[in-house]
């Protein structure tokens, strides 16, 4: 459980916060961009747990994608 948060700029998340599975969170990001995608927070490593990002679509929402094999 967290308190909400602010992924974009001065926009609290006031729904569910989805974080998905993905293979490879720098290949999942390259394809959002290319899609209209826009990265919302970098890749960043949680030692022991996965590689993390969060992006955001071309409707606005936002959407964290984790790569739980890194630390497999």
């Amino acid at each position: 459980m967290q308190g909400r948060r602010e992924l974009v700029d001065d926009v609290k998340t006031l729904g569910f916060e989805c974080t998905i599975s993905v293979d490879d969170v720098r290949e999942t990001l390259a394809t959002a961009l290319t899609l209209g995608g826009k990265v919302i927070m970098e890749p960043v490593t949680i030692p022991t747990v996965c590689e993390l990002a969060f992006l955001e679509d071309p409707d606005g929402n936002v959407l964290g994608i984790a790569d739980y094999k890194v630390n497999a």
